[in-house]
């Protein structure tokens, strides 16, 4: 065997150990038990695509793509610290690790804020609230509780 034969038998068996992982990757993705492991493959996906340029720049020794592969190592960084930094914790989904139907979400109460007269709904399509309804649930609740001691205060000069 010469070096040619043995260079191409070993990137063809790279190619086929990416391609391998890149379908394990996608099981994971999709049946993944909890979020994070999705998230995980994700970010693995990622890695594989880099691997994939780089064999693919090996293989044809051009090396135009290195910019493609840095482009995919900034987008894989950024979307893992995105979701590490926007992530819902697995607690808010309903037993079994499925997701809210869109008819459990839609039930779901959300109290307004003192003084308004509608309801501070601003929920995203995946189901997530943002700052201003927290805001907002976090100012109902206070204003709740200073009222109830405004009047337990009320009630107990009452008494005396």
């Amino acid at each position: 065997m010469d070096l040619d034969t043995i260079e191409q038998v070993i990137l063809y068996l790279s190619a086929a150990v990416l391609a391998t992982a890149m379908i394990l990757s996608m099981v994971r993705v999709t049946f993944g038990p909890n979020s994070i492991d999705r998230v995980m493959s994700l970010d693995t996906i990622s890695a594989i695509a880099q691997c994939g340029v780089a064999l693919y720049i090996a293989w044809t020794l051009d090396t135009t793509p290195i910019a493609m592969t840095l482009a995919l190592a900034l987008i894989g960084f950024l979307g893992s610290v995105s979701v590490a930094r926007f992530r819902v914790p697995d607690s808010q989904f309903v037993p079994g690790n499925s997701v809210m139907s869109v008819e459990d979400f839609s039930a779901v109460q959300i109290p307004s804020a003192p003084g308004s007269d509608e309801t501070a709904a601003a929920v995203g399509a995946d189901g997530v609230e943002d700052a201003a309804v927290e805001r907002a649930r976090d100012a109902a609740d206070t204003g709740a509780r200073e009222a109830s001691a405004k009047e337990s205060d009320r009630r107990s000069g009452d008494d005396r």
